[in-house]
């Protein structure tokens, strides 16, 4: 697999490739996707009432993986990992999580500008004093070097998809190896079906539970933020979804059970978040 899909962050990739297009909402997406697959956030199911008259509901939290504490995040992966920096134990519901992140900024240009002046993709833009405030007035300009990086990305996205188109017609068994060193470049690749992806591997891999949650936490956004307004949340942030998973209490708290209190949107649990495959 060529090495620059590796060299960089989704988000820092899609910014690469397509500069002040990338939205919000994909950059959110693929690095949460990124998180969980690479077992630095996790997911846990909670069951609750919200009162006493309604019945059990399944709720989707996320906690820290094995991989938190000896991984060195990005400032885009800082925003989802600081709320457990602060409590270890902490768990918080998906659909809050998420809504955090993304009312950290107001718009795309202000994460774009955030990913490209925090890491090491600056040295792909022009840094020249006028360069500098095109930057800060979310006009980024790839400078040669950047150029140059754009085209070898787009050579190894090209290189990797028919690889992997391939590997998922003849079923191969180093496809899921191959998926979870891309981790979030993989929707980068071109042309991939990623709904027909999931269906694959749940029918012929043995997956585990890395890879199905991070499956999850794709579909999941997918089918509730379709594009996040400029206030900066969407539909998924404001409504609970039909089947509880991954919908927004009201607040947060720390309780002394997993569940936390019923109207929490986070809770401390002193067992965490439970062994993994």
């Amino acid at each position: 697999m060529n090495a620059i899909l590796n060299r960089w962050t989704p988000a820092e990739l899609m910014i690469l490739q397509e500069g002040t297009n990338a939205k919000t909402y994909k950059l959110i997406k693929y690095t949460f996707f990124d998180l969980i697959l690479k077992d630095v956030l996790r997911l846990v199911q909670v069951e609750k009432a919200m009162n006493k008259r309604d019945r059990p509901r399944i709720y989707k939290y996320v906690c820290v993986g094995k991989r938190f504490f000896s991984y060195n995040p990005h400032i885009i992966e800082k925003l989802f990992l600081d709320p457990f920096n602060r409590n270890m134990e902490l768990q918080v519901l998906f659909g809050n999580l998420v809504k955090m992140v993304v009312k950290t900024y107001r718009n795309d240009a202000s994460l774009q500008t955030d990913v490209i002046l925090n890491g090491t993709l600056s040295s792909c833009f022009d840094m020249t004093t006028s360069g500098f405030w095109w930057l800060k007035r979310y006009h980024p300009s790839l400078n040669t070097k950047g150029q140059k990086h754009k085209e070898e990305l787009v050579h190894a996205q090209e290189e990797t998809g028919r690889q992997i188109q391939n590997r998922i017609q003849n079923k191969e068994p180093e496809l899921l190896t191959q998926i979870k060193d891309l981790s979030g470049a993989l929707f980068l690749l071109p042309g991939i079906d990623f709904e027909a992806l999931e269906e694959l591997l749940n029918k012929h891999f043995n997956l585990d539970r890395q890879t199905r949650d991070a499956f999850y936490v794709l579909r999941t956004l997918e089918e509730q933020n379709k594009e996040y307004d400029s206030s900066g949340c969407g539909s998924g942030c404001s409504s609970d979804n039909t089947d509880g998973g991954d919908g927004i209490d009201s607040g947060c708290s720390s309780d002394s059970s997993c569940g936390g209190d019923g109207g929490s949107g986070c809770s401390s649990c002193g067992g965490g978040c439970g062994g993994g495959d």
